[in-house]
């Protein structure tokens, strides 16, 4: 793992601006191009390659798929765990994707042939997320336990456990440069960790209820949130030197009539995606300050939503176990 020096970094959490005019909160965007309908049960999670031409869906019925896109074609079968997967992510180099499991481990694989690299055990309960660093060479794991892990992606070895959360970890994110963890969790916090050292710099408690959900933007100015309360709060979130941690009044967006599931940005930082309990997608047009409802159809809960890194496609799962295409959004 890169060692970076944390002795002068700090997080500052500031104010954005909520749009005043609720009128707009029923326009409609995006095309519905296509249904997917290969998995047996509820879709967990969606992330694309770099290059767009693969996307993985990870679902409750135990495994992954490897889809060849745009066609929408399934490619491959990831089988191996023996609970429902909660949680993927491909690696930078687009060498490897991660899944999580309820089944208490982590699985590392090799996208090019589906073989499974190794098997990551340590957590005590379900682990509910993965991410890896920006360099590619920690993959971070959240999980029912309370805590989060790191380990070495080369080796397949734990290299740190944090503790902190007081309720189960829901979800994990870095930052763009790796130095930064945010870690959502069932106790009602979002915490931001410094990588290297293992401690928190910040944890925010302006939700009011279990937090589902956290995403950062492309440059990890902005984080977002989701909680089960149906509210998604906005951070303006930056580095500093010599300086100390603060934060300030949070964005509250409310669109969303349950729990927040999922959360995703767009690849220039324009739009947020967030899925909910409500089976709704709603898409907030930074550029624009409009709040937008997407034109997909669902059946039950949207519990993942993924853009393209060519953003030309978002992908939204739910727990109807179809997955949505959407284009001219």
């Amino acid at each position: 793992m890169k060692q970076h020096h944390w002795t002068t970094a700090l997080i500052i959490l500031g104010v954005m601006t909520v749009w005043a005019d609720r009128s707009n909160a029923q326009k409609v965007t995006g095309v519905e191009k296509k249904s997917l309908t290969n998995h047996k049960h509820g879709i967990s999670s969606i992330d694309f390659t770099s290059n767009s031409n693969l996307m993985a869906s990870g679902s409750w019925d135990k495994t992954v798929i490897l889809w060849s896109m745009p066609a929408c074609k399934p490619k491959r079968t990831l089988s191996g765990h023996e609970k429902a997967v909660w949680d993927l992510s491909f690696s930078p180099d687009d060498k490897i994707i991660a899944t999580a499991s309820s089944d208490n481990t982590a699985k590392l694989w090799r996208v090019k042939d589906g073989e499974l690299l190794y098997t990551l055990k340590g957590h005590r309960s379900g682990v509910t997320s993965v991410d890896f660093s920006p360099d590619g060479s920690v993959l971070a794991t959240g999980s029912f336990d309370s805590t989060i892990k790191l380990w070495s992606v080369r080796k397949g070895r734990l290299l740190a456990t944090l503790p902190g959360h007081r309720g189960r970890v829901t979800d994990i994110a870095f930052g763009k440069d790796g130095k930064i963890l945010a870690s959502a969790s069932q106790d009602g916090t979002v915490k931001l960790w410094a990588v290297t050292r293992g401690v928190v710099l910040q944890t925010l408690t302006d939700h009011s209820g279990p937090v589902l959900s956290v995403a950062f933007n492309p440059k990890s100015d902005y984080l977002a949130s989701g909680g089960e309360g149906g509210d998604t709060i906005v951070w303006s979130v930056k580095s500093i030197i010599d300086g100390h941690i603060d934060h300030q009044i949070k964005t509250t967006l409310t669109q969303h009539k349950g729990a927040v599931w999922c959360l995703d940005f767009s690849p220039n930082g324009q739009y947020l995606a967030s899925g909910g309990a409500d089976r709704t997608v709603w898409i907030w047009d930074f550029k624009e300050d409009q709040i937008y409802r997407l034109a997909v159809e669902h059946r039950d809960a949207v519990t993942a939503v993924a853009f393209s890194p060519d953003k030309t496609m978002l992908m939204t799962g739910s727990m109807d176990r179809r997955i949505k295409l959407v284009m001219n959004f």
